[in-house]
Order: C-alpha cells, then sequence, then structure tokens
C-alpha cells in the first residue's frame, strides 16, 4: 500500500515538472511528458499545414499523439508551403 501511495506521489510530481527543449532554435520549456501534439496545441497551430521534426527527424502527424518529447530534444516546427 505505501508502496502504491508513493509510485502515485511521484508520478503525479513528474507529470507537472518543467523540461526544456529548443524549438526552432530558442530554449523553450514544457512539461514533462508533453507531446508532439501537446506541443502543437500550445502554439495553437493544430489548424497549420506545418511539419515538425525531432532532433533532424520528421515526425509524422500520426505519431504526434505518442511521440513524447524529452529533455533536450531539438524540435523544428515548419510551415509547409506550396509552390510551383
Amino acid at each position: 500500500m505505501v508502496t502504491n501511495i508513493a509510485k502515485h506521489i511521484a508520478e503525479h510530481i513528474a507529470e507537472h515538472i518543467a523540461t526544456n527543449i529548443e524549438l526552432n532554435g530558442s530554449v523553450y520549456q514544457v512539461t514533462s511528458g508533453n507531446t508532439i501534439d501537446d506541443l502543437i496545441g500550445l502554439l495553437d497551430l493544430r489548424e497549420k499545414n506545418i511539419a515538425v521534426a525531432v532532433n533532424r527527424q520528421i515526425i509524422p502527424r500520426s505519431q504526434w499523439e505518442s511521440q513524447s518529447l524529452q529533455s533536450n530534444d531539438k524540435v523544428d516546427v515548419v510551415r509547409a508551403i506550396g509552390g510551383g
């Protein structure tokens, strides 16, 4: 029982600890465990045509909800622009 309570407390604290990532070259603070989808929501970019790379790897939109951000990740968000 005590172990379960301690585990629950540790999980609760971890959910609220801030961590730093690099977002388009600048330091940006997110909550530990935030996903790419969470970040895009915070940036109010959900309805935009954008691409996201984490540590130089393009992350498909289908993986944004499951891809958690880690401390010191380098995240690039770029706007998709059509051309011809």
